[in-house]
């Protein structure tokens, strides 16, 4: 991908180019295309799943602040709020479906959701391959894509879920060029469980594909115990369908959200990874800004630099502040460096098993090392990017990240 002085100068293939061409045109006269109503949304919902119960209203705060947020600061083009629409109607109708099961199946929520993994920290920092090994233990069971993007089954005929999470994938590399090698993507592979959260309407999947700053600060400020009770449920109804002896899950900004998960689920293990924020920064915003620029015009890459700047050392800060206060249960975070983890990843997975108590075994063992094998940094290409390209420059991330740097004994010479 080139990068650009504004996202309309960006190579993009001909359908998105006529959509986003169709909604200026319809600008131009006065007519929004896609509205993003909330009301509306919730009678769509209702109507397309025949159901009326989204369950408490928890939920309801934060799908109005998002719509706002959306509708006021996102300069969306046709595509984005065709996305944000899809995306928003979607959620809904996850939330009534939910509702709808656990009410008809009271015995799920006694289901135990026992030691679950949780993978958090700055994204860009090996959470993903270290995913992916813990969940190459037969023992565990993770959230894929198709779940988190439809969690309940069909209550009649064929369950094309997984096929419906293709295409929609297909349809996301297609309109990003070169997508997967900034971030890799598939219907099968593991996905973050903040999409469970989003079915709450309280999560950062939101600012990852959308610029909704009142929405996220709104998000910083919301205590996240009933998500993540929301949350539990979702894994409780997960595991109901499929079983396994221990989730492993991972959101990067639960990095900030350390005392409420312990709350929730006061046996888990957390596994917080560290990178050099400068590093990282390059490369979360090389992510952020491909997303971004698909449903805006007007999104540049310094914008987004700056805005990712912000918001990670926001999250690191809250983090820290949070572990000062957790005393003995800090015990239950171990912290992963992404150079160790790139340099000999099995033995990282035997510590952190050490650490944690966890059964180690020859088998095992093999396992991890097949898994490296068959999964090699850059298989769907190399990502390039700069820091001239986000206008981001070291002393602005020394200020920004010093006080992490210096806690975790994070080199800037590393990876």
């Amino acid at each position: 991908m080139s990068f650009s002085k504004v996202a309309t100068d960006i190579k993009r293939p001909f359908a998105v180019t006529l959509i986003n061409t169709v909604g200026r045109l319809l600008n131009t006269v006065g007519i929004t295309a896609v509205r993003l109503d909330e009301q509306k949304l919730l009678n769509k919902a209702q109507k397309n799943t025949g159901l009326s119960d989204f369950g408490d209203d928890d939920f309801r705060e934060g799908l109005t602040v998002l719509l706002h947020s959306l509708e006021h600061e996102a300069e969306l083009n046709l595509l984005g709020r065709i996305m944000a629409y899809k995306q928003v109607l979607n959620l809904l109708k996850n939330r009534l479906l939910i509702t709808d099961t656990l009410k008809k199946n009271p015995e799920i929520e006694q289901i135990d959701i026992a030691k679950p993994m949780i993978i958090a920290g700055l994204p860009r920092t090996g959470t993903t391959i270290l995913q992916g090994l813990l969940a190459a233990d037969p023992d565990s069971r993770v959230l894929k894509f198709w779940e988190g993007a439809q969690p309940c089954p069909p209550a009649s005929g064929p369950d094309n879920r997984i096929a419906d999470s293709k295409k929609d994938m297909d349809i996301l590399c297609q309109f990003i060029p070169g997508f997967q090698a900034i971030h890799s993507v598939g219907a099968e592979l593991p996905q973050e469980c903040l999409t469970l959260m989003a079915i709450n309407f309280t999560s950062a999947q939101f600012e990852l594909n959308f610029n909704v700053p009142s929405y996220q600060e709104w998000y910083f400020n919301r205590d996240l115990s009933k998500t993540f009770i929301f949350h539990k449920k979702c894994l409780q109804l997960l595991q109901f369908y499929q079983p396994g002896q221990h989730w492993v899950l991972k959101t990067p900004p639960h990095v900030s959200a350390v005392e409420p998960l312990l709350a929730i689920y006061p046996d888990a293990r957390i596994l917080q990874t560290h990178r050099d924020p400068a590093k990282v920064m390059i490369s979360v915003s090389s992510l952020y800004y491909a997303l971004h620029a698909l449903g805006s015009d007007t999104v540049t890459p310094t914008m987004i630099g700056a805005l990712e700047v912000k918001n990670w050392a926001r999250h690191l800060e809250i983090s820290m502040q949070a572990r000062d206060r957790l005393g003995d249960k800090a015990e239950q975070i171990y912290d992963v460096y992404f150079d160790d983890l790139l340099d000999t990843p099995v033995a990282e997975i035997k510590k952190i098993y050490n650490h944690f108590n966890m059964t180690w075994s020859d088998t095992l063992e093999q396992t991890l090392n097949t898994f490296m094998a068959q999964n090699t940094r850059e298989k769907h290409g190399k990502h390039a990017y700069s820091a001239e390209m986000f206008g981001l420059n070291e002393d602005e991330l020394d200020e920004a990240f010093s006080a992490y740097r210096q806690r975790f004994n994070i080199s800037k010479n590393n990876r």
